[in-house]
């Protein structure tokens, strides 16, 4: 309304002055008062279990913070309160009913004009909020309510107190505020959803991880313990000590034993981005991932290391390691494993320098030395790498040229292959594939990237690689001379990782098996075989493999690639292994009074063949060495050790051959039996006549006199399954042979046979081989059967017996 003047003035007064007067207080009332705790200095005190109301409105912006407290601006012009600690969780609301706008929440410590966040928050409640902080003993607060968006109202404000609670987390949960002790345990996964404040101890437990993400972990204790996970989102790392960093509190504990996880936001366009691991992060850990978060282009991402780093089982890249001038070691324990490298987009992001991978040697077979394959796994290495604390390398390039190579000196501990030299070695006294063995040349000859060396070794040894990790397509040129026995190329696992050989792209020409060695004594072992999802696929960091090209005069070009690398530890390489839906049986041939066992596998599989396959099958390279057996089955008179035949019919016999190194006592038995139904599977015994039906009884043992080469003692017979319910015609009790020991005959006395009218009677020498054959009638009466062995040596002698689907043998004496 219109402001008026009485018409009566006090004396001594000019109009004039009146104006005068007027003129201010109108100025006056026309401002807009504000509230009286706008300013810092008059803010309002608040204590534990206070409740009050207030406003913001007309509040200025004078004095107040300018910058960003936590994820949140000040939000427009405020009013402050202060609050002193009292070694509680204090929680200030503006959640009451009297609060109506869009509230900002900030509480800050330091003096006027000077202040450092301690926390904000926007919606905590619908549009009111909320904080709780800790607050030290005697330590003024300040605590700004101000709107969103320079919104204004009234509101509620109540402040609580109340000590810092435990807790205790098992599952994915987020984690922020003020807590007493913290405790991670196994199976928990806590997430940094703001600052944390911990007055007792922060415990990550064995099995337990924690995501800093991009906040801050403040208090009095961390402890990460072995087994535990930590995620780390500063670009500072984790300090030892110090306010830097995702870590804070006054004392901090990093296990050697952990894993650490750097998740680091990478700005857009940036070059060269670099964050620090930080001097928190302990010398050997178990695992540790560089994860660069990129959201847009940015160009060489990295973490910067500050100390020497050891890795026990795995480090992963998304994101360049820079060593900073520091050592990056890969450790290996024939125990406890080997560590690997994952290379999320390799070669994009590697370890920016050398790296020594280590390879110990697993001493399960012989823990002395012998021959051990190996592949180098870094760019630049040579033969005087291999050299450990008690083994030095030998080379002699006069082993190539001379005849008799095996008396050479020095002997060479170190060969690589050379298909080639089956045509031009001049060695007397090899077999074909022996030949192929080659001395480099000197110390400093390379190890070829992709290529395989044997090495005469203790196995006590732990060979050390240093160069740059091998990452990326290898290329490899395989050839194969006109040699019957040639072939067969030895190539190596060329990265920091195992190599699983079934997600390899094998390529025409290129037998699919791979052949692995395992040593069993100093210059003895076998060959593990791998071919079409039977066997073990997985070629170890750092080892050597043979494989063979199928066709003779010619070149194969086979490429290795990061897809077949295996990306996740174990102790023992994971083997990705299907379920398993053909026909299979696997065979182990061991000797009474030793471990060591050699295996055979037979399986049915569309479009295999009875004879050798590239696809389905892998040979037996050479007859297991140092004492070891050797069982192989096989396929047009080739050793197989793995055979693949056509699907499963009603019947078929496979031969199987073995090698036996001394007088003894052997046993085979079925490891594996798989989906044979409704077949079922014997073992066949031609010099005892035994007919062992594997599923009721799953191993067998004889007994030899002396070392053997036998390729037709034994087979699988894969037939119908045989009625139990009644006892077969043809036993030992029913058949009668007389006499025998036999001179110039026998006479064999035969019951009847129900629906059968003859009987096949076939003699076989000790080789298997059939000396004697014929038949006779078998009338309902049985029959009285002379046979002639007029002629034949002296010796013991298998007699089989067939008369329809009866089968029996019996041993033969002639003197």
């Amino acid at each position: 309304m219109p402001f008026s003047l009485p018409f009566s003035t006090r004396p001594g007064l000019r109009a004039g002055g009146w104006l005068l007067t007027l003129g201010l207080l109108g100025s006056s009332y026309a401002r807009a008062q504000a509230p009286a705790n706008d300013l810092c200095v008059n803010a309002i005190a608040v204590a534990c279990g206070q409740s009050l109301t207030g406003s913001n409105v007309n509040a200025t912006a004078a004095g107040d913070p300018d910058f960003n407290c936590g994820f949140n601006s000040v939000g427009g012009p405020g009013v402050l309160y202060a609050f002193t600690g009292t070694n509680e969780v204090a929680t200030v609301s503006l959640c009451g009913p009297g609060t109506n706008f869009d509230t900002k929440l900030h509480v800050f410590s330091g003096s006027c004009g000077t202040f450092t966040c301690v926390g904000s928050n926007d919606d905590a409640c619908g549009l009111a909020s909320e904080v709780s902080f800790y607050g030290t003993v005697g330590t003024t607060y300040y605590i700004l309510v101000s709107g969103y968006n320079g919104a204004t109202g009234d509101f509620d404000l109540n402040v609580s107190c109340a000590p810092p609670a435990d807790r205790v987390i098992t599952s994915g949960e987020d984690l922020s505020g003020v807590y007493r002790n913290v405790t991670i345990a196994s199976g928990g996964e806590a997430e940094l959803r703001g600052p944390l404040l911990v007055t007792g101890t922060l415990t990550v437990q064995n099995g337990g991880a924690l995501n800093t993400n991009f906040d801050v972990v403040t208090g009095n204790a961390f402890v990460l313990q072995a087994g535990g996970q930590l995620s780390i989102g500063s670009e500072e790392g984790i300090a030892a000590s110090g306010a830097t960093g995702a870590v804070q509190t006054s004392t901090r504990s990093f296990s050697d034993d952990a894993s650490y996880r750097y998740r680091i936001n990478v700005p857009v366009f940036s070059s060269n981005f670099t964050a620090l691991a930080g001097s928190g992060l302990p010398p050997r850990v178990r695992e540790l991932a560089v994860l660069m978060l990129i959201d847009g282009p940015a160009f060489s991402p990295r973490l910067q290391l500050s100390n020497n780093l050891s890795v026990a089982r795995k480090l992963s890249l998304l994101g360049s390691l820079d060593p900073n001038g520091r050592t990056v070691t890969l450790l290996s324990d024939a125990t406890a494993g080997t560590a690997l490298v994952e290379n999320v987009y390799s070669p994009a992001f590697s370890v920016l320098g050398p790296v020594t991978v280590q390879r110990a040697i697993d001493p399960a077979l012989n823990a002395g030395a012998g021959y051990r394959h190996f592949s180098s796994p870094v760019q630049g290495s040579t033969v005087s790498d291999l050299t450990t604390a008690g083994f030095s390398p030998v080379v002699n390039p006069a082993y190539n040229a001379s005849a008799t190579p095996n008396l050479v000196t020095p002997y060479p501990t170190v060969f690589g292959y050379d298909e080639g030299r089956l045509a031009t070695s001049p060695a007397a006294g090899l077999s074909a594939f022996d030949k192929g063995w080659v001395s480099p040349a000197a110390p400093s000859s390379p190890l070829e990237i992709g290529r395989g060396y044997t090495v005469n070794i203790p196995a006590s040894s732990k060979v050390d690689f240093v160069g740059l990790l091998t990452e990326g397509d290898v290329p490899l040129t395989l050839s194969r001379g006109a040699q019957a026995e040639g072939g067969w190329n030895l190539i190596g696992n060329p990265y920091p990782a195992p190599l699983d050989w079934s997600l390899v792209n094998v390529p025409a020409g290129l037998d699919n098996a791979l052949y692995a060695f395992q040593s069993n004594s100093r210059y003895g072992g076998s060959y593990r075989a791998y071919v079409n999802g039977i066997g073990n696929p997985v070629v170890a960091l750092g080892q050597g493999f043979f494989v063979r090209v199928s066709q003779p005069n010619s070149v194969v070009n086979l490429m290795l690639t990061d897809e077949a690398r295996v990306t996740e530890f174990s102790a023992q390489p994971t083997l990705r292994r299907r379920a398993e839906t053909r026909p299979l049986v696997q065979l182990t041939l061991t000797r009474a009074g030793s471990a060591l066992a050699d295996e055979a596998h037979v399986y049915f599989e569309a479009g295999a063949t009875a004879g050798v396959d590239a696809t389905h099958d892998a040979r037996k390279i050479q007859h297991n060495s140092g004492g070891m057996p050797s069982i192989w089955s096989a396929a047009a008179g080739t050793e197989l050790a793995i055979n693949g035949l056509p699907e499963l019919g009603r019947s078929a016999v496979v031969p199987l051959g073995v090698a036996l190194p001394q007088a003894g006592t052997y046993t085979l038995a079925a490891a594996q039996l798989l989906n044979l139904s409704p077949a079922t599977v014997y073992l066949h015994d031609a010099l005892t006549g035994q007919l062992v039906d594997l599923r009721q009884q799953a191993s067998y043992s004889f007994t030899v006199t002396g070392a053997a080469v036998d390729r037709s003692r034994f087979s699988l017979r894969f037939e119908p399954l045989r009625p139990t319910a009644t006892q077969a015609v043809l036993s030992a009790a029913s058949v009668q042979v007389f006499p025998n020991p036999a001179r110039q005959s026998f006479t064999l006395q035969l019951p009847a046979v129900p629906g059968v009218q003859q009987v096949q009677a076939v003699l076989l020498n000790a080789l298997g081989q059939v000396v004697r054959r014929q038949t006779a009638p078998l009338p309902a009466a049985g029959a009285r059967v002379a046979c002639d062995v007029q002629g034949l040596p002296a010796g013991v002698y298998v007699l089989r017996l067939q008369a329809g689907a009866e089968e029996l043998t019996r041993r033969v004496v002639v003197e």
